[in-house]
């Protein structure tokens, strides 16, 4: 019986005797397999196959390592092409928001993609494309309110969710037309702009309130007709300021409505405000804040381009003014509206119902001149559309009542329904024109937020801010 040496058992690897037996114990004869199976030798020696695995674990590593390799010269590859591609994306337009390009979907980066209406020129002056065709600057909102809109799944675009007010600014504004004594009807009735600069140790000082101011148009310069309320408060600042800067905590100008973005052989006032906030944050730290309260777009009310455009055969323009004038009836239908104002309007109007009565029954003498004596009036105030038609009836009835002592009552029921009827109709073109009214406001609303992002993209410093000063 042979035994194996206790360098065997300890890991040492085996002589080649060991790990290939003799091939004399296998011969055919088949003694050998009979002895071995009847013997009693030591179990197989144990293999020491390291430096085997060793081999094969270099091998292993190379390919690893070749396969880093790889992968690192693609992300590198990758990194180049994201690099190259933001430059470009920078030179394109600085008006685009990359830092939320990778967070959100921004409707001002969908494709096709949308013309900046701001942006920097070569020299990095800040230009907006020329919006001289009011007709064409709505159509160009309307199409980037379509692409707004396919973005939102809310039904609901109020005008305060489209740009919402700051109460903490109202408040402050609220309390600086208190502070300084300034008629809050005067500032809200009309276009109306001030202007308040507030030191980090003196107290704040008021710049206005300014108006607009007419120009004459004889005068061959390079002014514009007129002088608008931001115009103004630039200039008194900048003469305020001078020598002063650096007591300066922040300036805040108030404009009722806000900065235009339009505006003939001179620059917008929405571009005159950002680059003095450009030029204040720049030299001297100072915050400036653009504060407004009613939305007047690009260039002012829209109503008659929509009336326009309510025949437009474009399909885009006109299943998106559909789809915001739902919205706006819908929110619009209990709400109070002015019908039939003014003197000289009035007479207009119930010589028109007259009219119309006189033309629709037979003309009986006695039937004419009780029309003709009938003093038809106008509610003063604020009405709903369904408190408008009832008032309107309840002179109908009265007109009947006075046709029906003159024993005719087949007529009166005829001159009741055509009163009342005509009556409708005045007041649904009147509620028609109030509809349209709302649905410039939403439409120039839109038109400021996309002004707004458009300057905040190039100029991160720019703060338009939005407030609802109580009456």
């Amino acid at each position: 019986m042979s035994s194996s040496s206790p360098e065997d058992s300890c890991g040492i690897l085996p002589s080649p005797d060991q790990i290939h037996p003799d091939p004399s114990l296998d011969d055919d004869d088949g003694g050998g397999l009979l002895n071995r199976s009847m013997s009693r030798d030591p179990p197989p020696p144990k293999l020491n196959l390291l430096g085997w695995l060793g081999k094969c674990g270099d091998y292993k590593n190379k390919r690893i390592r070749r396969q880093l390799d790889e992968m690192r010269r693609k992300r590198l590859k990758m990194r180049r092409k994201h690099y190259k591609a933001i430059r470009w994306l920078q030179k394109f337009t600085s008006a685009v928001h990359l830092h939320q390009m990778w967070r959100m979907p921004n409707p001002r980066l969908l494709e096709p993609w949308p013309i900046p209406w701001i942006s920097r020129d070569e020299n990095g002056d800040i230009k907006i494309i020329n919006l001289n065709d009011r007709k064409e600057g709505v159509n160009i909102t309307i199409k980037q309110i379509s692409r707004y809109l396919n973005n939102h799944t809310s039904n609901s675009y109020s005008t305060n969710s489209i740009f919402p007010v700051n109460q903490i600014m109202t408040s402050k504004i609220s309390e600086y037309i208190r502070c300084f004594g300034m008629d809050k009807n005067q500032i809200l009735c009309s276009q109306c702009g001030f202007a308040v600069i507030d030191f980090i140790t003196e107290p704040p000082i008021l710049i206005g309130p300014f108006k607009p101011v007419n120009i004459n148009k004889k005068k061959k310069n390079k002014l514009p007709d007129i002088i608008h309320t931001e115009d103004q408060c630039i200039s008194g600042i900048e003469v305020k300021i001078k020598g002063k800067e650096q007591m300066i905590k922040a300036i805040y100008i108030f404009t009722t409505n806000n900065p235009c973005s339009d505006r003939k052989d001179h620059d917008a006032c929405m571009i005159q405000l950002a680059r003095f906030s450009e030029k204040m944050i720049s030299f001297f730290k100072i915050k400036v804040y653009i504060v407004f309260q009613d939305s007047y777009g690009l260039s002012g009310s829209l109503v008659d381009e929509l009336k326009e455009l309510s025949c437009e055969q474009d399909s885009l323009i006109m299943n998106t003014l559909s789809r915001l004038r739902k919205t706006v009836i819908e929110e619009h239908r209990g709400s109070k509206f002015v019908c039939f104002q003014g003197g000289k309007k009035h007479k207009n109007l119930s010589k028109t119902i007259k009219t119309f009565l006189k033309t629709g029954i037979l003309k009986s003498p006695m039937i004419i001149k009780v029309i003709d004596s009938f003093k038809i009036t106008f509610p003063p105030n604020e009405m709903t559309l369904d408190e408008f038609k009832k008032f309107g009836e309840e002179q109908a009835h009265e007109m009947k009542q006075i046709i029906e002592l003159e024993n005719q009552t087949k007529i009166s029921e005829i001159v009741y329904s055509l009163f009342y009827h005509k009556w409708c109709v005045l007041v649904d073109e009147e509620y028609e024109e109030f509809i349209y009214k709302k649905l410039s406001d939403r439409i120039n609303t839109f038109a400021v937020r996309f002004v707004n992002e458009d300057m905040e993209g190039i100029l991160p410093c720019f703060n338009l801010i939005r407030v609802k000063l109580p009456q």
